[in-house]
């Protein structure tokens, strides 16, 4: 069998000199697996005998999920090599805006010392995380220590570890008014494109903060500038559209953070790509069972 490789990815070779045989840069008919990035993968998807996908990234919904279904193609990503970088990401946002970077920043450019001190402690807040999965796990781990309560949403309510308490996603509303942080980390499935909209911001308890850096399809956007207004920070990441129109109301919204798809960058990335790639690619080739294989039956 042949692997096919996304040059994007050569890197991880050094790390498979052991089947380096097996890897392929073009198309062959005995092309069993594929790895690469989305652009990638739709290019070679429907190559004759392919068996397995190795996505590099951990949402899938650009790919036609109907396909891979119908030929029986076993779909794998790459949750959790980003995890931690996002995890970061979302503990920066909560931070920079308890303790007003942006103003302090505004000061700074017009040479200004300002003495303000009515900043907020995240001791004793409560975080709200929609999913409980990779992502949600590593925020957790790296809010522990500032003595957040964190209630966690998933398909059934099961308990996660880390948690203080889990519940299942359909239930959300409730909380809303009384979380300090809603931390949106979902997939996007049938239950979760446009689970949130004007009416949820505007349950959201005065001077919270809401982070999406799950995917833009879980909100919708229609007038949300207008509900979102008492809030201490709206921080998004990703967008329904990407790029983000630039005539959208949203960049003129004064407690809106918006980042272009940034949050997942790290130096560490390729080294934790290489692990999982590599691992999955010899484990496709000795028959044994790869890791992250999405269930495509929730798709």
């Amino acid at each position: 069998m042949k692997v096919l490789l996304d040059r994007k990815f050569e890197y991880i070779l050094e790390e498979l000199e052991d089947v380096r045989d097996h890897i392929v840069f073009e198309p062959t008919e005995d092309v069993r697996m594929i790895c690469g990035d989305h652009k990638f993968v739709n290019e070679y998807y429907t190559l004759p005998h392919l068996q397995t996908i190795q996505l590099a990234s951990s949402g899938y919904n650009m790919l036609d999920l109907d396909y891979l279904r119908k030929h029986k193609i076993t779909l794998l990503n790459s949750r959790g090599i980003y995890s931690i970088p996002i995890a970061e990401y979302v503990v920066s946002y909560i931070l920079a805006i308890y303790k007003k970077h942006r103003m302090f920043d505004i000061s700074q450019a017009k040479h200004e010392w300002n003495p303000d001190r009515s900043l907020k402690s995240i001791e004793g807040s409560t975080a709200l995380l929609l999913g409980t999965g990779a992502i949600p796990q590593e925020v957790v781990k790296r809010l522990k220590g500032f003595d957040v309560t964190f209630i966690g949403l998933n398909s059934d309510g099961r308990m996660i570890e880390g948690f203080d308490q889990c519940d299942a996603l359909p239930n959300f509303e409730k909380y809303l008014s009384s979380v300090d942080f809603v931390i949106c980390a979902l997939p996007e499935n049938k239950a979760t494109v446009k689970l949130l909209n004007k009416t949820h911001f505007l349950k959201m308890k005065p001077e919270s903060v809401f982070i999406n850096v799950g995917r833009g399809s879980l909100i919708d956007y229609d007038d949300v500038c207008q509900s979102i207004g008492h809030l201490k920070g709206f921080v998004i990441d990703v967008f329904e559209v990407e790029p983000m129109p630039s005539d959208h109301p949203l960049w003129d919204c004064p407690n809106v953070y918006i980042t272009g798809h940034a949050s997942a960058g790290s130096q560490n990335n390729n080294r934790r790509t290489t692990q999982l790639f590599a691992n999955n690619i010899k484990r496709i080739i000795s028959g044994e069972v790869p890791d992250n294989r999405v269930d495509l039956r929730k798709g």
